[in-house]
Formats: structure tokens, C-alpha cells, sequence
């Protein structure tokens, strides 16, 4: 009697992949070549500026040599907390269906 009321599992659409990412891929990171500035931002679009001099002259980078130039910038102490959110960044796992598609980025 009750059984026309339980749908299938296939029916909820979850026959198909859920979109989730971790933290860590909703980061880009950039390094400025006239002020020799380095950043990386979160869930934004592709920066077209540098963040502290507005200089054009910008490139992304890999998040490996990103890390290798803000170890050498920063002391140990200020480096491992960085690492250790590096780690965070790369086990907080985000449902991207639950965030805003805004052009080329994802909102809360």
C-alpha cells in the first residue's frame, strides 16, 4: 500500500556525479613582476591586476612554486602556519551545488 509513495533512488537524480571540490581548487595564485608581490585568492575570477601596485604585469602560478616563494619569504613559524592551513585548505570539501554559479566564479 505504502510503496507507491518510495520513489528509486535513480529518480532523485543521483545517478549522476555531485559536484564537489575541495577549498584548495577554488584558489589561484599570483605573483606581481614589478613589485615582486605574491598572493592567491579565494573563489574569485581570474585576476587582471596585481593586488598591491595595480600593475598589469601578473602571471599565475602553480601552488607548489607559489609555496616555495612564500617559504622563502616568511619566518618558519609564519610558513607553518601557512602550510597548516595549506592542509585545511586541501581536506574542507565544498558542495559546489549548493554555491551561486556568478560568470566565472562560485558564491555563497
Amino acid at each position: 500500500m505504502f510503496m507507491k509513495y518510495i520513489k528509486k533512488y535513480e529518480s532523485f537524480g543521483y545517478n549522476q556525479s555531485i559536484p564537489f571540490t575541495t577549498a584548495n581548487f577554488l584558489i589561484n595564485y599570483y605573483s606581481c613582476d614589478e613589485c615582486d608581490g605574491v598572493w592567491k585568492e579565494y573563489n574569485k575570477s581570474l585576476c587582471d591586476k596585481c593586488k598591491y601596485c595595480g600593475s598589469e604585469e601578473i602571471e599565475e602560478l602553480p601552488e607548489d612554486e607559489w609555496y616555495k616563494i612564500a617559504k622563502t619569504r616568511l619566518s618558519k613559524e609564519e610558513f607553518d602556519k601557512l602550510n597548516n592551513d595549506r592542509i585545511k585548505e586541501a581536506d574542507r570539501i565544498i558542495n559546489l551545488t549548493n554555491l551561486k554559479k556568478n560568470k566565472s566564479k562560485y558564491v555563497n
